[in-house]
């Protein structure tokens, strides 16, 4: 795992009150390239390449349970260096 600029929040709660609903980046900024990734037991529940779009805790249109889930991202920012991060984070309905 590389040195990453971003900054990614450890919980989420997603129940619509407009405050925490969607898990994304917290400060984004300027990239050439950006994948964002969640994972629930090894598959993939939700894929980005917008580093301001998040995950709102659902999947094929269904709300998940509170569970801890896994993220991955990959970047190259506007100066062509490449970063990775991965973290878990916690779904809290």
């Amino acid at each position: 795992m590389g040195v990453c600029d971003i900054t990614m929040p450890s919980a989420f709660t997603p129940n619509r009150d407009g405050l925490n609903d969607v898990f994304r980046v917290k400060y984004p900024f300027p990239v050439k390239q950006f994948n964002f990734n969640i994972y629930n037991r090894g598959q993939k529940i939700f894929s980005s390449a917008n580093i301001t779009k998040g995950w709102d805790g659902t999947y094929k249109g269904q709300d998940l349970p509170m569970e801890t889930y896994i993220w991955t991202t990959s970047l190259t920012d506007t100066e062509g260096k490449k970063q990775t991060a991965s973290g878990t984070v916690t779904l809290i309905r």
